[in-house]
């Protein structure tokens, strides 16, 4: 269908009655979304998706005489989405994004559109030519990935050596978080999800997680911490006086005397922007020749959000160790839930030349 089709409807929107079939159908599957979205999907999800119909909104009216306002607010215009409209959005898209953002975009598009009741678009042909063509631009461009800089286990020892005999409350809950983040691989939505009746306590603690990115069964999901980090557990529980049947969450805000927030009515769980500046703060906290040998042993895109560590770096780094200690990528995946094979690949190439198996077998054999 032309965007002149798509005009002209517009001019027909007078009432639900007076759509057209096509329309009234579309109308209904909007409602029908609308209705179950928010109860079916995550708020994040949802923000996601509206952030990429506004973008296609405007993109939209610059194709034509309509203001962007009237194609976000109508939605019923923006759906279906048609291949070969979409390939023009792409090429436009790859001359100002990078690659990652434009599979970001279309990947939003496309979940809408299924949603709707509409065929995959990535399984177009013509998309997939375009999808290759933005591709091939970024790769003539140089460009790379961003990654988040892993956390790992080494880090983890430096920070333990500097801070594990705090009494300060907010170092406690601090490096508690980033030990639990570190071998749990959650991700910063479900460490920060963590209730204390969520805990399974023992010379092992486990965590039952609740529900994850990926969850999509009821089967029991736990998570077995380390002695060391089940002992810094317990003694945060108890410094804090927190009870195991509490449904309160585990890691929140702290008052200015440094007690935890208790009642229901403050006791919000932390934002991931407060998760990003923990692992910021612990960071920086580690002597600077070190980090100019963690800069060094990775291969970063020059990108200033991956300078420092992030919420994410732990998930990154402990996929890292394992892979490094032995355990294969199918069971990266499942400690780290993940469903897609190719997020683990894109995490473990950031693995130092030093530690790569090539480099290791010969220099083991002929370095005498």
């Amino acid at each position: 269908m032309a965007l002149s089709q798509h005009q002209q409807a517009l001019s027909q929107l007078q009432s639900f009655n007076a759509l057209p079939a096509h329309l009234r159908g579309m109308a209904t599957a909007h409602q029908q979304f609308t209705r179950y979205a928010e109860d079916s999907y995550s708020a994040n999800t949802l923000r996601m998706v509206d952030f990429a119909e506004k973008h296609w909104a405007h993109w939209l009216a610059k194709q034509t005489d309509l203001p962007t306002e009237c194609w976000h607010e109508q939605q019923l215009l923006l759906y279906p989405i048609w291949p070969d409209i979409l390939c023009r959005y792409i090429d436009e898209l790859s001359e100002s994004m990078s690659l990652n953002s434009v599979q970001t975009y279309i990947n939003l598009l496309n979940f809408k559109n299924k949603k709707l009741g509409f065929p995959s678009l990535l399984q177009h042909t013509h998309v997939q030519w375009a999808m290759r063509r933005a591709t091939n631009r970024a790769l003539d461009a140089g460009e790379q990935i961003g990654q988040a800089q892993p956390f790992r286990l080494h880090d983890l020892e430096l920070l333990l050596q500097i801070f594990a005999d705090t009494d300060d409350p907010k170092l406690m809950r601090d490096l508690l978080l980033v030990w639990i983040a570190y071998e749990s691989l959650l991700r910063e939505s479900e460490l920060v999800n963590i209730r204390c009746n969520d805990l399974l306590p023992g010379r092992q603690y486990s965590i039952r997680v609740r529900k994850t990115k990926t969850t999509k069964t009821l089967e029991d999901n736990e998570v077995l911490l380390s002695e060391p980090c089940s002992q810094c557990l317990h003694r945060y529980m108890t410094h804090f006086d927190l009870p195991l049947s509490s449904s309160s969450y585990l890691f929140r805000r702290l008052k200015k005397n440094g007690e935890l927030f208790h009642s229901e009515e403050n006791c919000k769980k932390l934002s991931g922007r407060t998760v990003d500046d923990i692992f910021r703060f612990f960071y920086w906290q580690i002597d600077p020749d070190v980090r100019a040998e963690l800069q060094n042993s990775i291969h970063t895109a020059d990108d200033s959000r991956y300078q420092t560590w992030t919420g994410h770096s732990a998930r990154v780094g402990a996929a890292i160790d394992l892979f490094v200690y032995g355990a294969s990528v199918h069971e990266i995946m499942r400690l780290g839930r993940w469903r897609n094979d190719q997020t683990v690949m894109r995490y473990i190439r950031r693995i130092s030349m030093q530690e790569l198996p090539m480099n290791r077998m010969v220099t083991e054999r002929l370095k005498r």
